[in-house]
């Protein structure tokens, strides 16, 4: 299996999903359900495997791939009738350091409200068919009640870890335990 074109994205990370190993014989089906699974990755705009014979009973496999922007920026506002005016801004990337491992950071602020918030997600740890995430956010709010009678402050700061597996190529099943201190 010969790759090209990924100038981001690590080898292993793209081998992982080609399923058709060294010494393995020839299948088209599985040739066409690994260029299936590269492009959900949604690390690449385009994706080719060709097959290129090299003797009568061997054959390598040449998988050209062709980049995609996979990190995000985002910024907005707007007004609510609870918590007055609001800003927020998240930058985000699914495919950092080329390793396939998401990673986000958020703010918002309203009027009443602000929330700092941080996720990674590795999809695949040591490319196993295991999943790990973990997230963590600080959010402080201040209510007031119309007859300034039950005004009060609160400070939340949470903790999330998820945990998954890989059951077949289109099924995954996970599990998340979240803690918050208020």
């Amino acid at each position: 299996v010969i790759i090209s074109g990924n100038s981001k994205t690590l080898d292993r990370v793209i081998r992982r999903e080609v399923f058709l190993a060294p010494k393995d014989l020839y299948n088209s089906i599985e040739i066409q359900e690994s260029k299936k699974s590269l492009k959900r990755l949604g690390f690449f705009k385009s994706v080719k495997i060709e097959q290129i014979r090299v003797s009568d009973n061997l054959m390598d496999l040449l998988v050209k791939v062709e980049e995609t922007h996979t990190a995000s920026v985002m910024a907005g506002g707007g007004y609510g009738s609870l918590n007055g005016w609001m800003i927020n801004a998240s930058i985000s990337d699914r495919n950092v350091f080329g390793g396939g491992m998401g990673l986000s950071f958020g703010l918002e602020k309203t009027e009443k409200t602000g929330k700092i918030e941080l996720s990674i997600n590795n999809p695949r740890v040591n490319d196993s068919p295991y999943s790990l995430g973990t997230s963590f956010y600080i959010k402080e709010s201040d209510y007031t009640s119309y007859n300034s009678l039950n005004n009060y402050k609160s400070t939340s700061k949470g903790v999330g870890v998820s945990v998954g597996k890989r059951l077949t190529r289109y099924w995954r099943a996970s599990t998340s335990l979240n803690y918050a201190y208020t």
